[in-house]
């Protein structure tokens, strides 16, 4: 029985090879017998443009500009140019008379970290008084820096006042001792 079934097998085999081959075969025959036309078309040739490229062509000028003409025009367009400008004088003097004597308390006045850096330093230290040390304590002076570093050295508020009763003038407690024009 088996070898009766691999027999039919060869045989299925066999017929399906030759049936392929003769089909390759016929076909060769009919297409070299049918005319031009019917035959499978050619590929086209591949278009190698791009796509969206511009297709403007600049119209071209029958009389070309000299070059006076061209200075003409150069020079009419400078002065609309220098007429459209703003006179920025004007500007600032309106924007001055608008300002307002209050200070803006939305921007930072306070001390640079160089800044910040000196005052610990003279302050946690027994630093001599210089005079870069009495604007430094003058810009501390009612600030809630001084508060937080009187949290951490108690003796801090001490020595801001004693470097500020040094350098600042000293004063009166008469009326009568006061005279402006010091301060003229």
């Amino acid at each position: 029985m088996e070898k009766l079934i691999i027999i039919l097998l060869i045989l299925i085999i066999f017929l399906l090879l030759s049936e392929k081959f003769s089909l390759k075969i016929e076909r060769k025959k009919y297409s070299n017998l049918l005319p031009e036309s019917k035959k499978t078309p050619e590929k086209p040739k591949q278009n190698t443009s791009i796509m969206g490229k511009s297709k403007f062509v600049p119209p071209k000028q029958e009389n070309p500009l000299t070059e006076a003409e061209k200075q003409a025009i150069l020079a009419e367009f400078e002065q609309e140019n220098e007429s459209n400008l703003p006179d920025f004088e004007d500007e600032e003097e309106d924007l001055r008379a608008m300002r307002t004597s209050e200070q803006d308390n939305d921007f930072a006045t306070g001390l640079s970290f160089e800044d910040l850096e000196k005052v610990a330093d003279f302050l946690s230290q027994n630093a001599s008084s210089t005079t870069e040390n009495r604007e430094l304590a003058q810009k501390v002076v009612g600030t809630n820096l001084l508060e937080e570093i009187e949290k951490a050295l108690p003796e801090a508020s001490l020595k801001v006042a004693q470097l500020l009763d040094e350098f600042l003038p000293q004063t009166r407690q008469k009326e009568s001792d006061f005279d402006i024009e010091e301060f003229m």
